[in-house]
This record gives C-alpha cells, sequence and structure tokens, in this order.
C-alpha cells in the first residue's frame, strides 16, 4: 500500500482537461475539419478573384488561406486552454489548493478531499496515460484520478505502483513524455 498527498491546483484542473480532450476523436477531428474547411473557403474564394480579373485580393485571399492553415493549429490550442481555464474556475474553484491524499492499495485506489472520499476498486480502472509531469488513472464510470507528479517525492514508486497495477489487470498504460497541449 501506498500513501501519497499533494495540493490540487488550478494548472492541474487545466491541465487534465486539456489531456482528456486531446485524447477525444471528436475534438481532433473537428479541430482538423475547421482548419482544412475555412482555407479551402479563402483558396476558393480566392480562385474566383483570379477568374474575375482582381489577381491583388486573389493573392491576398491565398496567402490568408495559408497563413490560417499554418497558424490555426496554435490559435484554438489558445483558445481551448482559455475555455477550460473559464470551465475550470466555475466548476473546480473551491476545490483549488486543497490536500488530496491518494492510497494506492491490493484491491483498490482511494482519494479523499477535504469534500469527501472514494474507492474504486482496481477493476475498474480502464486506463492509465504517464506524461511528463502527470500521471492519469481513468476509471469505467468515467471518473478521473489526476496525479500531478511534479509534486511528489515518491513520483518513482507511484509510477511503479501503476505500472504493476496495469499489468496484473491488462489495462492499457500509455506512456507519452513528449505531449505537450497544441
Amino acid at each position: 500500500m501506498l500513501k501519497i498527498t499533494y495540493i490540487q491546483k488550478r494548472e492541474d484542473f487545466v491541465m487534465n482537461q486539456l489531456f482528456a480532450s486531446s485524447k477525444l476523436e471528436t475534438v481532433r477531428k473537428s479541430r482538423t475539419r475547421s482548419r482544412i474547411r475555412v482555407s479551402i473557403v479563402y483558396i476558393l474564394f480566392s480562385l474566383y478573384l483570379f477568374t474575375i480579373n482582381a489577381p491583388e485580393f486573389g493573392i491576398g485571399f491565398l496567402i490568408f488561406a495559408v497563413v490560417w492553415y499554418l497558424f490555426y493549429p496554435l490559435f484554438t490550442a489558445n483558445a481551448y486552454k482559455r475555455t477550460y481555464t473559464k470551465q475550470v474556475d466555475e466548476i473546480f474553484a473551491n476545490r483549488y489548493n486543497q490536500p488530496v491524499t491518494v492510497v494506492f492499495a491490493n484491491e483498490y485506489i482511494g482519494w479523499e478531499t477535504v469534500y469527501g472520499e472514494a474507492k474504486l476498486y482496481n477493476t475498474a480502472v480502464e486506463s492509465i496515460d504517464e506524461i511528463t509531469d502527470y500521471c492519469t488513472v481513468k476509471f469505467k464510470s468515467g471518473e478521473t484520478l489526476f496525479v500531478p507528479l511534479n509534486q511528489l517525492t515518491e513520483k518513482t514508486e507511484v509510477l511503479a505502483v501503476l505500472r504493476q497495477l496495469a499489468e496484473k489487470n491488462n489495462i492499457p498504460y500509455q506512456t507519452d513524455l513528449n505531449w505537450k497541449w497544441k
């Protein structure tokens, strides 16, 4: 059994939302479609302008299409981050800077905050994801435990326990130490 304690911070909640949305196929497809569709519309409009002998405007719209295509991911990354930050502030503000105690036991993972406690069986774990400063334990019920590894002195022990849990219960354990919100 391993017991850890950390403080929940605003950045942790935001990062949890960003990581979760980066794994959603609908979000990825939506961002890709918007990037391509808007670029195509501007290219078509520039082609139309070329056909009606307005090449200077056509070139302008063509340049805008290329700029849009290249910089849209940066724009949407910032827009999503602002949106998720606002949502996190509305939903989780009362949980900022509160201690969380997590217990990794042989049969369950439990956590306790100033508002209550939860205990879910290890067999209910759906997947485990490790990124640079965080580890996410996703449960089949939809619950997510987001552990900020950058706050822990027991980082190595936590990762070892989670790897062992994944191996024992045949749970996907994915490591992406290069993950960044983009």
